[in-house]
Formats: structure tokens, C-alpha cells, sequence
């Protein structure tokens, strides 16, 4: 009994301990790495423009050709994005409490609590 009474102690300790982390976490801004992106080659759009507008009026709007310039043009078009912003999960879920990172965390416990049981193992200890 006076086991469990301890473990319970120190539980309650770690756990005001992780909360206090928890709380200091919360305070951390996460620089945001970002990838730059290339600017639109105007010449390639105007001639990608005109090569759909051309398919467009050839083959008929719904043409499989004239949809496929239109992809090239929107491909061109996506291409002017100035920048892609990137954050890893872990990172996010550091000051986060969505959904996603409930379950990220919770798995990430899960992991944790069977590397653990794994480690008490008398076969484990025995190896």
C-alpha cells in the first residue's frame, strides 16, 4: 500500500511538472521555415495562354487538348505562390490542441506506454 501511495506522489508531481512545461511551451513562437517559390515566366504564360485559347477554339472548350493547355496555364499560374509555408507536426502540436495533435499526442503515448511494458517484461530483463 505504501508503494502505491508513493507512486501515486510522484505521479502527481510529473504531472504538475508536464503542466508547468505544458504552460512554458505554450509561450514558444516557432520560427516558420518557408520555400521559396519561382515568379511566373511571363512569356511561358502568354504562350501557354494562347496555346489553350488556340485548343479551345480548334478542338471545342471540352476538348481533352484544349483541357490539358488549360492545365499547363493553371500549372504556370500556381507557380506564383511567393511562399510555402512548412511547420512539422511535432513542432505545431507543441502549442496546439487541435484534433489532430490530441491524436498525434495520444498515439505518440500509446508508443511510449508499450516501449515501456516491453521494458518491464521479465523476458525483456532476462535477455
Amino acid at each position: 500500500m505504501a508503494l502505491l501511495k508513493n507512486l501515486q506522489k510522484n505521479a502527481r508531481a510529473l504531472d504538475s511538472s508536464i503542466q508547468s512545461t505544458i504552460e512554458d511551451l505554450k509561450q514558444v513562437q516557432l520560427s516558420t521555415p518557408s520555400v521559396s517559390v519561382g515568379k511566373i515566366d511571363e512569356s511561358a504564360y502568354q504562350a501557354a495562354k494562347k496555346d489553350a485559347e488556340d485548343a479551345a477554339a480548334n478542338f471545342g472548350e471540352d476538348s481533352p487538348e484544349a483541357r490539358a493547355a488549360w492545365d499547363v496555364v493553371y500549372e504556370i499560374e500556381a507557380a506564383d505562390d511567393e511562399k510555402i509555408k512548412t511547420t512539422s507536426l511535432e513542432e505545431e502540436c507543441l502549442v496546439s490542441t487541435s484534433a489532430k495533435c490530441v491524436e498525434y499526442k495520444m498515439a505518440l503515448d500509446s508508443l511510449q506506454n508499450v516501449i515501456i511494458s516491453s521494458e518491464k517484461n521479465d523476458f525483456n530483463k532476462s535477455i
